[in-house]
């Protein structure tokens, strides 16, 4: 039940980092803190003492939290210029660089990495008190997250939310399906991870 908690907790907060309800504007520094403080709360339920949950789920994942993934979110469907922190390396390799114009891998790719830049530093903090250390491969799970929300809602038209799903949940494209989805197994995926020793 724990971790149904965390799965819902976590989508929630994702979505409002995304910015969702329109009409709470909260600061940037606020929502991101809240995602923070969903990691915290995941690692304390799972048995980390609180000193070290907050050193491991505010300050080592704090860049990830924070880094954007603007450029690479809509997965190549409209063309934009890469002003990310992964440009530069995903710029020389061949086949991804943004003069081959939008390009789903490169967008995949830049995904996984903005994700990964997350759970890694968690990941190794674990390793170093005593706890299992595959958290890291979730990072991945954050292309995926959006992968999933692009395939359920494209952005042709076809399949538009219900009003009220709208107005509820925020949910108005797969960008936003995937906030819900990335939010959900990051937070997640952490306790139940830790609970069952991986």
């Amino acid at each position: 039940m724990t971790a149904v908690g965390l799965f819902i907790l976590g989508g929630v907060v994702g979505r409002m980092k995304g910015g969702w309800p329109g009409w709470l504007k909260l600061p940037k520094v606020v929502k991101r803190l809240m995602m923070a403080a969903c990691y915290v709360l995941a690692l304390w339920l799972a048995g980390v003492a609180i000193l070290p949950a907050v050193l491991i789920g505010v300050v080592l994942p704090w860049w990830g939290i924070v880094m954007g993934h603007g450029s690479y979110m809509d997965l190549a469907l409209s063309p934009g210029k890469d002003n990310e922190f992964f440009a530069p390396v995903l710029n020389v390799i061949p086949g991804l660089s943004e003069t081959d114009g939008p390009n789903y891998v490169r967008d995949f790719v830049g995904m996984a990495l903005t994700g990964l830049t997350l759970t890694v530093p968690v990941s190794i903090a674990l390793a170093f008190i005593g706890y299992p250390t595959w958290y890291w491969v979730v990072g991945v799970g954050k292309a995926l997250s959006y992968a999933v929300g692009w395939l359920i809602q494209p952005n042709d038209g076809a399949r538009q939310s219900p009003q009220w799903v709208t107005s509820l949940l925020g949910i108005n494209g797969g960008g936003t399906i995937g906030e819900w989805l990335w939010g959900s197994v990051s937070v997640g995926m952490l306790y139940v991870f830790l609970m069952n020793g991986w």
